[in-house]
């Protein structure tokens, strides 16, 4: 967007500048100040909680229908540094569950006539012994990425190459038609992923990254 006035951010419990556009809505507003109140764990600090950073998404896709939505959840790394595989594997599960949420009402916008794109990926992988990652555990760069939908419609075409998480960002500016940084700033885009190499030009709904 060019106007920042049209970006609402809600970060962590009780974070984002612009967290309060939400609390004009009462469905919004009572899940906003759940969170507020929660206890942080399995985080710290200002952490929120998965449950109800999801809540709160898919409050916003049914109210708000925003044409962007970025979503963070951060359970899994918490439960992985803590060492506590069994709720890791819970928190997974928790977000499979969202994500069958927002595929839901994905749905429901394409029967619409909206064209919706839906990525998830993973900000990194992990260590061996599983707790930890960084540099100092090479192995913890791998990770994944799946894109449906929009101009990711149909599968990929052939194997997909390597990638890194710079690629995302002009993986995006393709997909939605726009006309990408130069390569050097933000990575390649991943065109083997596109139905069309060159990405789809139609009206875009919703895209969200996890």
């Amino acid at each position: 967007t060019h106007d920042g006035d049209d970006v609402v951010v809600s970060a962590g419990r009780t974070g984002g500048a612009t967290r309060e556009l939400l609390a004009d809505d009462p469905r919004l507003k009572k899940v906003l100040d759940a969170g507020a109140a929660a206890d942080a764990k399995p985080g710290h600090d200002g952490y929120r909680p998965d449950r109800y950073t999801s809540e709160l998404a898919v409050a916003i896709l049914e109210t708000r229908r925003p044409r962007f939505l970025f979503v963070s959840l951060g359970d899994t790394d918490e439960y992985g540094h803590g060492g506590d595989y069994g709720h890791y594997i819970s928190a997974l599960r928790a977000d499979d569950r969202f994500l069958g949420e927002v595929a839901h009402i994905a749905s429901s916008w394409e029967r619409d006539g909206d064209t919706v794109m839906i990525l998830a990926t993973s900000d990194h992988g992990r260590e061996a012994a599983f707790r930890d990652h960084g540099r100092e555990h090479p192995e913890s760069a791998r990770t994944w990425f799946v894109a449906a939908g929009g101009a990711f419609a149909g599968g990929p075409r052939g194997k997909p190459a390597l990638h890194k998480l710079s690629d995302i960002a002009p993986t995006i500016e393709v997909a939605i038609g726009a006309d990408p940084r130069p390569e050097t700033e933000t990575g390649v885009a991943m065109t083997e992923l596109f139905a069309d190499p060159r990405g789809s030009q139609d009206h875009l709904a919703s895209l969200g990254i996890w």
